[in-house]
């Protein structure tokens, strides 16, 4: 896989991998994610459900204590013989009576009377929670009772104990300051009509919460009172179906706790076996009241609000998220009391995480199972497409004849394969097509370059011919030279042969009359023919001359001699001129000399030699104009000769690989500039322009969109004026620099040059005279001497004179006295 600033990329492979991966898991995200949702709307379902029904009978049972106790109240307020405090002979009747109501629930801790004299009258169950050690009674005792009044000013508290037949067993006697009259349910009694409840209190015998219910009878003569241990209601809630790890409260509307119970609790590994999930204050399950007032008081809150939903409730307590549950559960006039229950979220999700863990283990385990699967069905597509894309390399390659078909059961991998194979036989035919229509174009523009100038003809067909020749030596040859060097293939092959055929390319946008230019005075005419007729007026000047002497009456043969000398003296000086016009190897100090003393002497124009110009070439003439007839130098160099270049960057020129001297004009055709060229017949700007044909080369072969295995084109093609001592052009490159086929191409350009017989400015040398000169140029070390060598000892040069050259050019050459100076 790659980052960056690249694409990412994956194999086939991966990718099938991924996407099923990607597909698995999102799917079990998916299932799992709704498994989740449903498992916590069924749990919430469920425990919403299980309290309401513990709500239910929660609200049944105390409404029928209520309802119980107030029927005992009422019941027992129309005893007569408690109408007064009952005297011994009334006990043996009445405590029975009262211990059978009290047995009839077990919540019953004790029936009482008090008196509006302050006498107190209690039986009380020792069978109830708490109450045979407060009484400190013994196994056989049952029954108690307790009986305060005034004697002798004060106040004796006795208790009498009883067996279940009760007869008495023991008797105690105790000084009190015990009043029922300042107790609250007496005087809650007496100030309500009915039975009354007191608010939850703990019992201060027996040290246990508990509730009073009672009545005033005969018009506060007297209060009958029951008191319910709340422990009792406590049992029955703790008996209840209630929710794992859960805390239930029944409490007022002050927040005054009546019962309470825990839900059981499961051992898990890792955790302990009591209420894990609960808040500390719910951890230990005897502990079901941690005190009078309900510990949480978003119970309270959910309490206080006008209509407590029966559902659940999402509260946060210490930081961890609960299920409160609120009902209320019975109420009178007088007071209203409340179910409530809370969950720990976490816990009752347990089970259904647990079979979540379960599905997600089972899915990844199939997902791991399932990936041999998938890597198995990945390599049946993958392997194919691996085979198509060592086919696919081939056609890239151009092997075409290589490329073969991939077998695969995958039906759509086979018509791909099938169409690869066509496509190969395709492609080859176009390619074919296409190299066939290069190769004629690039001939073309060779042919139109040589047939641009008939002295050049065949310059740029010759030239690949004997590079091809060259490289074909080089290519066979065991010399150590060339041991690195060989063009491996049929494409490295076509590079260098097109190289060669396009390396003048540039040429086409040389000047005609430059590369054609026979003569020094030479441009699109020779001017040659202006000159001699400056040189045929001096003669008609000395005739006229001669003519007028005569008619003056001057002597006849002293004019005749001097007529004479005159014409051969003209004569003379033109044939020195069309002499100097022709150009050669070397012009002396001296020619010269007399070209200047020439160009001194003087004619007259009697006609204006602005006249019939075109605009541009007008705009060459100076401002200031000789009226003729005047006297004008009979060879000059003038202002109008000199023609400028358009723009100060000549071609290439901005180019920092190219390293030319550039003339400051563009053309020079000053008569006398012209006619003191020293060696040939070209001006440096001539020069400049035929040598800038070389940038002209290489830019243009580098705009074309060569295919991989063509780039070396414009390297190759625009070495061959090069020199290996960087004194060559456009870039003065040396030996490091120039690659074996660029020297090639040099050797070839310049031995083609030598023995061509098409030049316009020079014969065509003799094939000992030109290996001569090839010799010189590789001690100046202009060529390679590897390859002079080479060209020697293959016999190149020989075979490649008897193809191109004349007969007549072909002569001995000492091949060995070569080879020995190169040794």
């Amino acid at each position: 896989m790659q980052f960056g600033n690249r694409k990412s990329r994956f194999s086939i492979r991966l990718t099938v991998l991924g996407i099923v991966t990607l597909v698995a898991v999102l799917t079990a995200g998916v299932v799992l994610g709704l498994q989740y949702s449903f498992s916590r709307q069924w749990a919430k379902e469920s425990a919403e459900q299980r309290c309401n029904t513990i709500g239910e009978k929660v609200s049944h049972q105390v409404d029928a204590l209520d309802a119980k106790s107030v029927n005992i109240v009422e019941s027992l307020s129309h005893l007569h013989e408690l109408k007064t405090f009952p005297g011994p002979e009334q006990v043996d009747h009445v405590l029975p009576l009262l211990a059978g109501t009290i047995k009839q629930t077990e919540s019953f801790y004790a029936f009482y009377v008090g008196y509006d004299n302050g006498d107190y009258f209690e039986v009380v169950n020792l069978d109830s929670i708490h109450a045979r050690k407060a009484f400190q009674g013994t196994a056989e005792d049952k029954w108690v009772l307790v009986t305060v009044r005034m004697e002798g000013g004060i106040r004796i508290k006795t208790s009498v104990y009883f067996d279940a037949s009760f007869r008495e067993r023991a008797a105690r006697q105790e000084q009190t300051t015990y009043d029922p009259r300042k107790r609250p349910w007496f005087s809650k009694a007496l100030a309500n009509q009915g039975v009354i409840q007191t608010q939850p209190y703990v019992f201060a015998n027996l040290g246990v919460p508990g509730v009073t219910y009672a009545k005033s009878v005969a018009g506060g003569a007297r209060v009958v009172a029951v008191d319910i241990s709340l422990q009792g209601l406590s049992d029955y809630l703790q008996m209840q179906d209630l929710l794992p790890h859960s805390q239930a409260f029944i409490f007022d509307t002050a927040g005054n706790v009546i019962a309470g119970a825990t839900g059981p609790a499961e051992e898990r590994p890792g955790k302990h076996a009591v209420n894990q999930g609960l808040p500390d204050t719910l951890s230990d399950k005897r502990a079901a009241l941690s005190g009078p007032v309900v510990p949480y008081q978003q119970l309270l809150e959910l309490a206080s609000s006008s209509t407590p939903a029966a559902r659940l409730h999402q509260v946060i307590i210490e930081g961890q998220r609960y299920y409160a549950y609120v009902s209320p559960v019975a109420s009178d006039d007088h007071v209203h009391e409340y179910l409530g229950m809370l969950v720990s979220i976490r816990e009752i999700m347990q089970p259904y995480l647990v079979k979540m863990r379960v599905s997600l283990l089972t899915t990844f385990g199939l997902l791991i199972l399932l990936i041999p699967i998938v890597l198995y069905c990945a390599a049946v597509i993958v392997n194919p497409i691996k085979a198509l894309a060592l086919e696919n390399d081939k056609v890239r390659l151009r092997q075409y004849d290589d490329v073969e078909m991939v077998k695969s059961n995958i039906v759509e991998i086979m018509e791909l394969s099938n169409s690869m194979v066509s496509m190969a036989k395709s492609i080859k035919a176009y390619d074919e097509s296409l190299k066939k229509l290069m190769d004629s174009f690039i001939r073309l523009i060779a042919v139109a370059i040589d047939h641009k100038s008939p002295y050049t003809g065949g310059h740029c067909a010759r030239v690949p011919e004997l590079a091809v020749m060259i490289a074909q030596a080089a290519h066979t040859s065991t010399s150590e030279p060339f041991a690195g060097f060989q063009f491996s293939n049929d494409e490295e092959w076509r590079e260098f042969r097109t190289a060669a055929w396009l390396h003048d390319c540039g040429k086409v946008a040389t000047p005609e009359y430059i590369v054609d230019k026979a003569t020094k005075l030479e441009t699109l005419y020779n001017r040659i023919h202006e000159i001699r007729m400056r040189f045929e007026v001096l003669l008609r000047d000395a005739e006229i001359e001669y003519w007028q002497g005569l008619a003056e009456g001057g002597d006849k043969a002293r004019l005749a001699e001097q007529l004479a000398v005159k014409k051969r003296e003209i004569e003379d000086d033109f044939a020195f001129v069309a002499e100097c016009n022709i150009g050669g190897e070397f012009m002396a100090e001296n020619k010269i000399d007399r070209v200047k003393r020439i160009a001194a002497k003087t004619w007259t124009r009697h006609l204006d030699d602005r006249l019939g110009l075109g605009h541009v070439e007008r705009m060459r003439y100076p401002d200031h104009h000789v009226e003729p007839p005047c006297e004008e130098s009979l060879l000059s160099d003038r202002p109008e000769h000199i023609i400028e270049r358009r723009s100060k960057k000549p071609l290439g020129s901005a180019d920092s690989r190219f390293d030319m001297e550039i003339p400051e004009h563009l053309y020079n055709l000053g008569e006398v500039y012209n006619l003191c060229i020293s060696r040939g017949t070209l001006t440096p700007e001539d020069r400049y322009i035929i040598n800038e044909h070389i940038i002209t080369t290489i830019q243009m072969l580098e705009t074309l969109p060569y295919p991989e295995n063509m780039t070396r084109i414009p390297e190759y093609a625009g070495a061959h004026h090069e020199t290996l001592i960087g004194t060559g052009y456009p870039r003065k490159l040396t030996a490091r620099e120039m690659s074996i086929p660029a020297r090639i191409m040099a050797v070839a350009d310049v031995f083609e040059a030598l023995t061509a017989s098409d030049r316009p400015y020079k014969k065509a040398k003799k094939l000992s005279e030109a290996i001569r000169i090839l010799s010189r140029m590789v001690k100046d070390r202009h060529l390679d001497k590897d390859l002079f060598r080479l060209f020697l000892e293959s016999g190149v040069y020989l075979e490649y004179a008897r193809k191109f050259c004349a007969p007549s050019q072909i002569d001995e050459v000492d091949v060995a006295a070569y080879l020995e100076e190169l040794q």
